[in-house]
């Protein structure tokens, strides 16, 4: 599912998730993120993930709620994989074929 969830002449933010057709909501939550929208600068980046909010660019490590050191990093890069996945292959039901190996 893709909304705005709010607009402004800069920047959108929109709420992707992916829970009618998640193949292992039974061992793994359905990914839910939101991702603001620059529209100048034709950028994306997550701000939210499953309810947390706004990651430092980078960690100290060990910290004491065990953030890997790159976490904003893998938020951005996971949503550029799963967005190319999705147009690849489409939120269908047989997506988990692509996974096994």
């Amino acid at each position: 599912m893709l909304a705005v969830v709010e607009r402004t002449p800069y920047t959108s933010l929109v709420s992707i998730s992916q829970h009618e057709t998640f193949p292992f909501s039974d061992w793994v939550p359905a990914p839910s993120l939101k991702v603001r929208l620059y529209h100048d600068a034709r950028l994306a980046e997550v701000v939210n993930w499953s309810g947390s909010q706004n990651p430092r660019p980078k960690y100290a490590y060990p910290n004491d709620n065990m953030h890997q050191p790159d976490e904003k990093a893998q938020w951005n890069r996971f949503l550029s994989e799963w967005l190319a996945l999705a147009i690849r292959y489409g939120f269908a039901p047989t997506m988990p074929s692509v996974f096994v190996e």
